[in-house]
């Protein structure tokens, strides 16, 4: 088809120059870009083909000039080439950098609460029915205190540090997330080893408790947990971690606690 259109543009021009087939040239790169050599290999023999019937039909002087319009469009198309697939690569790139903004945390890198809640609800509806799962949400204890004496730089770096603990604990395919200022929350899915969240939450209270954050020592945070092997939706899980949570603040924090229905269960089985 372009060879026709180019014959036509050859047949009605001949005294000046042609423009259809230099700017078919661009147009094939631009609709074909997944096939890079083999659209410049079709070009070049389409050129060649131009070319001939070009001369076959033109006056001499008007070949080379339609010869030297052709060979800078192919040069053109080349550079066109490398251009939109840069601005693609571009496009693309900003794109994931949005989309990973808009679904974690900008200060810890971990999931923002309207993502993690979306992951969890994803996750639970295609569990099987008696599969189980424990979701833990985690308050930091005292935190507004940390931010009034030391300052806010201070309490970010308090709650990344607490990100990077959570995330050393927990397998990477399970749900983490900061949920509010100084909560965070992890939804963990499958089976797994009998007091394996008592354990988790001593180790992480253990390690928080040490460590030393600019001229911070001896954090503590307060921890419920709600393990589910009924179905529960994300919203009821929730509900429950919170109530968990809540004791265990008014225990007098730097504590776990387990939802009252799991203590329940945890005696009969004892």
């Amino acid at each position: 088809m372009i060879l026709a259109y180019s014959y036509a543009d050859i047949i009605m021009n001949m005294t000046s120059r042609c423009i259809v087939f230099p700017c078919a040239i661009i147009v094939i790169t631009a609709v074909y870009m997944d096939t890079f050599l083999a659209t410049t290999v079709y070009k070049i023999v389409l050129t060649i083909i131009y070319c001939i019937m070009d001369s076959m039909i033109r006056p001499h002087y008007g070949v080379k000039r339609d010869l030297f319009v052709a060979g800078v469009a192919i040069i053109a198309s080349l550079f066109s080439y490398f251009e939109i697939v840069d601005l693609a690569i571009n496009k693309g790139e900003d794109r994931r950098i949005l989309e990973r903004k808009s679904t974690t945390d900008l200060l810890t890198g971990i999931y923002n609460k309207l993502s993690f809640e979306e992951k969890c609800n994803e996750y639970l509806k295609k569990r099987k029915p008696g599969a189980r799962c424990i979701l833990f949400i985690f308050d930091l204890d005292n935190f507004k205190e940390v931010n009034d004496t030391y300052g806010h730089q201070t309490g970010d770096n308090v709650l990344k540090k607490f990100s990077e603990i959570l995330q050393s604990y927990f397998h990477p395919y399970d749900i983490m997330g900061r949920i509010g200022g100084d909560e965070f929350m992890v939804l963990v899915m499958g089976e797994m080893p009998e007091g394996f969240a008592e354990k988790r939450c001593r180790s992480i209270l253990h390690e928080f408790k040490t460590a030393r954050i600019n001229q911070v020592s001896g954090l503590t945070c307060s921890i419920g947990i709600v393990s589910d092997n009924d179905c529960a939706s994300f919203s009821e899980l929730y509900k429950k971690a919170d109530e968990a949570l809540y004791e265990a603040k008014e225990s007098g924090k730097a504590t776990f606690n387990l939802h009252e229905e799991e203590k329940e269960i945890n005696s009969k089985l004892s």
